[in-house]
């Protein structure tokens, strides 16, 4: 399991990046979106201007790296933000998000989905060991184990003929275990599906006892971005899977867009 999440993680960044005939329309409602300074204040999307304005041999590590610096460092999003972006990008990528079956009519849903799973995110994405990002160190342990430097090519590349196996040094990390750990406090029905006991099979008991690592520590900043507001309820998602990953791939790609 832990040995698929490298790959996983990155074929996500890929298709993000390929999701075709993305309209004008759309692309301008994200270029809004991304210029907005609320959207600016707590996602740090500036920083990614170095990524997405390079071409597709364009190294991602030191871009994704200063983008958490930033990120970290600023408040998270309130969910008055994050219901503003659901319901602009519903309206203005309309066509894109429609042949899954995603509409206005799934506004409240949706907000309430990231807003359950975006602070976890947050948690991970600003977690580090030492000085430097979990995340970057976990992409430089991936770059040095399939010997190459991660672009949107050597990505592509990489889906389409993935390492057999990949060491313990990307797989079974302090950061990989402190991910974990969040995961399994934050979402435990996501947890739930791992099989502990192949964890523990490769990487130690050690990994599942809900310890936090030495030298682990959290760098997200704990304020919030003005007034939270409500959180619209924790009905069930009547959206596909598909449905949700495309509205998540089609922001990525407009907002990679517009910023280019």
């Amino acid at each position: 399991m832990l040995r698929t999440l490298p790959l996983i993680a990155l074929a996500a960044y890929a298709s993000a990046q390929t999701l075709p005939s993305i309209s004008e329309t759309c692309t301008n409602t994200l270029k809004s979106i991304a210029l907005n300074a609320d959207v600016a204040a707590c996602l740090n999307p500036v920083a990614l201007i170095s990524l997405i304005s390079g071409n597709s041999s364009t190294a991602i590590t030191p871009a994704v790296d200063n983008w958490l610096t930033g990120l970290c460092a600023a408040p998270a999003c309130s969910n008055a933000t994050i219901t503003s972006v659901v319901s602009n990008v519903t309206a203005g990528c309309s066509t894109e998000l429609s042949t899954e079956g995603v509409s206005a009519e799934n506004n409240a849903q949706i907000s309430a989905l990231i807003q359950q799973y975006y602070p976890t995110v947050r948690s991970i994405a600003c977690l580090k060991e030492g000085s430097s990002f979990c995340v970057t160190k976990e992409l430089e342990a991936f770059e040095t184990a399939v010997g190459q430097t991660l672009s949107l090519d050597t990505i592509a590349a990489l889906i389409l003929n993935p390492p057999t196996s990949l060491s313990s040094n990307v797989t079974c990390t302090n950061c990989v275990k402190e991910a974990y750990n969040i995961i399994k406090k934050d979402i435990p029905s996501a947890a739930s599906l791992v099989d502990e006991s192949s964890i523990t099979e490769e990487c130690g008991a050690s990994f599942v006892d809900g310890s936090t690592p030495s030298g682990i520590t959290q760098s997200a900043v704990s304020t919030t971005q003005g007034a939270t507001g409500s959180s619209g309820g924790n009905g069930a998602l009547s959206l596909s899977s598909g449905a949700f990953v495309t509205f998540s791939s089609v922001v990525s790609s407009a907002l990679f867009i517009a910023l280019a």
